[in-house]
């Protein structure tokens, strides 16, 4: 039976915080999930803590009968000019083969960046005082640095229940809460990642 293997930066050392955020993504990715299990393929997220990690696991795997599509999912931590492969070489000197570029891909400039766009999402997850005019507007969030998306989600949560966001605390219950439609309006790298994942899948 084929598969589909995503190795994914992010959830920090400890084994409970990797599962939670393993679960927060696979609802996240929940349409890809489901129509690779329509076609009777595996799926698998790999979390792997650091960014240099998930490069190293993602390369040691090669592909196989069972997992023939893997993909890397990292952060951009920077603006992104030209091409996903280019940036990664440019920016982390890591060595991707032309065959493997629609494989890698990358969450422009940060994870936060796609879950500020959802702002609903987040006004639900953070009830009373949240500050929903903290956050950015603008359509194309990928412009704006990940400083100014942090600081936004700290601005906006911080008068809360729950208080400042945190990544490893927040994040993966807000995954399962943004809407995947609306981020990919927001966000073009998350819209490609959708659509040549979903591609992979047709084609396997």
């Amino acid at each position: 039976m084929r598969g589909i293997a995503i190795y994914l930066e992010g959830g920090g050392h400890a084994r409970g915080t990797k599962q939670r955020l393993r679960v927060g993504m696979s609802h996240f990715l929940g349409q890809l999930k489901e129509r690779a299990r329509g076609k009777s393929m595996l799926w698998k997220i790999v979390v792997c803590g650091g960014r240099d990690r998930a490069f190293h696991d993602w390369c040691k795997q090669p592909s196989t009968a069972r997992y023939p599509i893997r993909i890397l999912l990292v952060d951009a931590e920077g603006p992104v000019s030209g091409s996903v492969r280019a940036h990664l070489e440019r920016r982390d000197s890591w060595s991707i083969p032309k065959a493997e570029e629609e494989n890698v891909h990358l969450m422009v400039q940060t994870m936060e960046t796609w879950i500020a766009a959802d702002r609903s999402a987040l006004a639900d997850y953070y009830g009373q005082h949240f500050l929903a005019s903290a956050l950015p507007v603008a359509e194309d969030l990928e412009a704006i640095p990940k400083d100014r998306i942090r600081t936004a989600l700290t601005r906006a949560t911080i008068p809360t229940q729950k208080r400042e966001y945190h990544k490893t605390r927040h994040a993966p219950d807000l995954l399962q809460r943004i809407d995947p439609d609306l981020v990919r309006r927001r966000c073009r790298m998350c819209h490609r990642l959708f659509e040549v994942v979903d591609g992979l899948i047709r084609a396997a």
